[in-house]
């Protein structure tokens, strides 16, 4: 079954590479991946990426006309955007109901660079602010947690009066 582009409606194009059948846009240069593709071609050796990103070009030029609603070309029902890898600014299209994905022109180059950054050392004054992040984080769930207590006997000092020794 063909399926139409989320971002322009024209027809995809089945590309097989590495074995994974990866749905093209040859108008706008989108990509439509099924659930779990993208990550079995992540694992796949880094020039994997450099073959499937010819076809992630645009074959003509489009402008954006604003925001718009794209549909998953098998369930037709709203993609959602969400944060790739929940830190990056690069915002990828997925579906919630057959879990595809929907890659635009450039974004697969951008996720390959963020992945790479973030897979890289970290310097020493980076390293320091981590821990000292990680820190802040412990100590204000402990906090949190004396709060939730001092709350928890508070309730019961005032529905159970004798229960401390008053």
């Amino acid at each position: 079954m063909a399926r139409n582009c989320p971002n322009c409606a024209s027809a995809m194009q089945v590309e097989t590479i590495h074995g994974i059948g990866v749905d093209v846009c040859l108008d706008c240069g989108g990509l439509w991946f099924d659930s779990d593709e993208l990550r079995i071609l992540f694992a796949q050796p880094a020039d994997t990426m450099d073959e499937l990103q010819h076809l992630n070009q645009t074959s003509v030029s489009q402008s954006k006309g604003g925001v718009s609603k794209m549909l998953c070309p098998d369930c037709e029902v709203l993609l959602d955007e969400y944060h790739y890898m929940y830190n990056s600014p690069l915002i990828i299209k997925s579906c919630s109901h057959c879990g595809g994905f929907f890659v635009t022109e450039g974004e697969l180059a951008q996720m390959r660079e963020w992945r790479e950054m973030s897979h890289s050392q970290l310097t020493h004054k980076e390293q320091a602010a981590a821990l000292m992040a990680e820190a802040v984080a412990e100590h204000e769930n402990f906090l949190h947690r004396q709060r939730i207590f001092r709350d928890f006997f508070k309730v019961l000092r005032i529905h159970q009066p004798g229960f401390f020794g008053m």
